[in-house]
């Protein structure tokens, strides 16, 4: 099991700009453009409930800000060149 976060689509769902983000949330923008670029990082329990108090009122959940990718679906991608494969 992999988990990746979604806050680049998060962040354009929104159709706010990730300095608006960074506002909002009291996140740093280097924290912002780190999770944004890089799917692969994990927020950190302190950045979830930064996010989620900030948005609780439009019912923003966990599952907004990360997704879990079945390792099955990652060796099928490899295997067909996708993202992560070299072919």
């Amino acid at each position: 099991m992999v988990m990746k976060n979604k806050i680049d689509s998060f962040i354009k769902r929104l159709g706010i700009t990730p300095y608006r983000f960074a506002k909002d949330t009291g996140l740093s923008m280097n924290n912002i453009y780190l999770l944004k670029n890089d799917p692969s990082q994990f927020p950190s329990a302190r950045v979830f409930d930064l996010i989620l108090e900030r948005y609780k009122d439009q019912g923003i959940g966990v599952n907004d800000i990360v997704e879990w990718v079945p390792i099955i679906a990652i060796a099928t991608s490899q295997k067909r060149g996708g993202r992560n494969g070299r072919r």
